[in-house]
């Protein structure tokens, strides 16, 4: 509405106008009118640029707030031996396997046919193990990190974390795996995943696990 008042406008002077001199003051008062439509744009630039310096600064805070907690949970699951812990697992409480997520049906390492049942009844023996509750604990995301998935935040901290929990995973359920078959206590549909993992993680952050 605000560009057909100018345009209007304009129109009005071109045919009022006669002579030079007052197509002299036309150009003049022309290009005065034609820059009124640009001033929302500016104000919109400005806004845009303010709500970028915003969301760095949102990114940074996140950043601030959960690089040392995925730093220190690397630093714990890098001492950590997932063959053993799934040897000793299975000695206290037979087969259990690592979800991708608390309750789920879904095994980094394995194959298998979907059984929400047996993702609970599996959540339901990590949940009778203390040892089991701190290990799923620490495989899984900070909890303020878990509970809003709008938080900007994806440093290569917490990538290097994602990135050794889930070789972990992979290796204490294909090692609990193959200790269910040798007892015939697997549940029905599972199998392993041709899998070898690259990691991407500097030296220092590295899991020196390997699948055998």
């Amino acid at each position: 509405m605000h560009k057909l008042v100018v345009i209007i406008i304009g129109l009005l002077l071109l045919t009022a106008c006669t002579s030079n001199k007052e197509m002299s003051g036309l150009s003049t008062t022309s290009a005065m009118l034609l820059a009124v439509p640009l001033a929302p744009i500016a104000g919109t630039y400005l806004v845009v640029t303010d709500d970028s310096g915003k969301a760095k600064r949102k990114i940074a805070y996140w950043k601030d707030q959960l690089d040392p907690v995925y730093l220190e949970k690397t630093t714990q699951l890098l001492s950590k031996n997932p063959q053993h812990d799934a040897e000793r697992a299975f000695a206290q409480s037979k087969v259990v396997f690592m979800p991708t997520l608390y309750g789920v049906s879904v095994y980094p390492g394995l194959d298998f046919d979907l059984d929400r049942e047996f993702g609970e009844q599996n959540q339901a023996i990590i949940n009778r193990n203390l040892s089991l509750v701190e290990l799923q604990s620490l495989l899984a995301k900070a909890p303020v990190h878990l509970s809003d998935a709008g938080i900007p935040y994806r440093s290569d901290t917490y990538l290097c974390f994602r990135e050794n929990m889930r070789l972990y995973k992979i290796i204490f359920n294909t090692t609990m795996f193959k200790l269910g078959a040798s007892s015939e206590l697997n549940p029905p549909g599972f199998s392993i995943k041709n899998y070898q993992p690259t990691s991407q993680c500097p030296s220092n952050k590295a899991a020196s696990w390997s699948l055998d």
